[in-house]
C-alpha cells in the first residue's frame, strides 16, 4: 500500500517486516529501507538509555529523530546531544518525528524515558542536496566485545576510473 505522513503499524505473528520509504528527484527516487523493530525493544522509564550515533546538521546533512510509544501510555523522550538536553512528549501509541537543531559533524544522542510508556527511538540523516537519507536505529551499549559489521578503510575503498 500506499500511505503519506508519518506513523506506525503494530504488526502481530511470525512475520518478517520492514519498510522502505522513498522520495522522488529529478534522477529517480531516493530512500531508505529500515527494518521492523521489536516492541521488546522499546526503552522504559527507570531503564538505561538508548543511544542515536551519526548524527548530521552542517552545510552537507541535516537530521531527525523520531520516537514510537508501544505501550499505551504517555511517555517523554528526553535527548541529550553535547550540551543540549530537551524532552519530546509522545502521546500513547503515538509516533513523533522531529528535526534537531543542534550543529555538529558526529553527533550523538542519548535518550532516556520518563512517563509509563515505552518508545522506541531512532535518527535519519539526510542529504540536504539529493534529499537522500539514511536510517540510524537506536542502540542499547554493547558489553563485552563487538565487531561493527560495516567499516572504511580509505586504502581499500579507493576506486580509479
Amino acid at each position: 500500500f500506499s500511505a503519506a505522513g508519518i506513523g506506525q503499524l503494530e504488526i502481530a505473528g511470525d512475520v518478517i517486516a520492514s519498510a522502505r520509504i522513498s522520495t522522488s528527484a529529478e534522477d529517480g527516487t531516493f530512500g531508505l529501507h529500515a527494518l521492523a523493530f521489536r516492541t521488546e525493544e522499546a526503552v522504559g522509564s527507570g531503564e538505561d538509555p538508548v543511544f542515536i550515533a551519526h548524527l548530521r546538521n552542517d552545510g552537507l546533512l541535516r537530521s531527525n529523530i523520531g520516537f514510537a510509544e508501544t505501550s499505551g501510555f504517555p511517555a517523554q523522550a528526553v535527548v541529550e546531544i553535547n550540551d543540549q538536553r530537551f524532552t519530546v512528549h509522545v502521546p500513547p501509541f503515538g509516533h513523533r518525528q522531529i528535526p534537531i537543531d543542534v550543529p555538529g559533524e558526529v553527533l550523538l544522542a542519548r535518550v532516556s524515558v520518563e512517563g509509563e510508556g515505552r518508545l522506541l527511538a531512532y535518527g535519519a540523516t539526510v542529504d540536504k542536496e539529493s534529499r537522500d537519507p539514511i536510517f540510524i536505529p537506536a542502540q542499547r551499549p554493547t558489553r563485552g566485545e563487538a565487531v561493527p559489521l560495516v567499516a572504511h578503510d580509505p586504502v581499500q575503498m579507493t576506486c580509479d576510473r
